[in-house]
């Protein structure tokens, strides 16, 4: 289990990096990948010894910080998105107008 939160961790290292520099099908792909490996940790036995248990909290932890600062990023990616189809859309209706006179 300590194994797959590890992959998954440095997978989140990798998606923050990824859409620090705007790499969005990088991020897509590194999230599936992420996702994954979660599923398949979640399937394994919990580890019995305290050292392993508390390596995975932190790890755990250390993934959920990543998930913070990688939120508002995709967040802005997601307004931006949302602003490039409204003006696409303006766009296309002006055209249309403009046609038809």
């Amino acid at each position: 289990m300590l194994d797959k939160i590890s992959q998954a961790l440095a997978l989140t290292q990798q998606m923050l990096a990824a859409t620090e520099h705007q790499h969005w099908d990088e991020v897509e792909k590194l999230q599936l990948a992420r996702q994954r490996l979660i599923k398949q940790s979640e399937a394994l036995p919990t580890p019995t010894d305290q050292a392993t248990s508390e390596q995975i909290s932190q790890q755990i932890t250390a993934m959920q910080t990543l998930n913070d600062q990688i939120a508002p990023l995709l967040e802005q990616r997601r307004q931006t998105l949302i602003k490039e189809k409204l003006q696409t859309n303006k766009g296309q209706k002006m055209n249309k107008a403009y046609k038809s006179t």
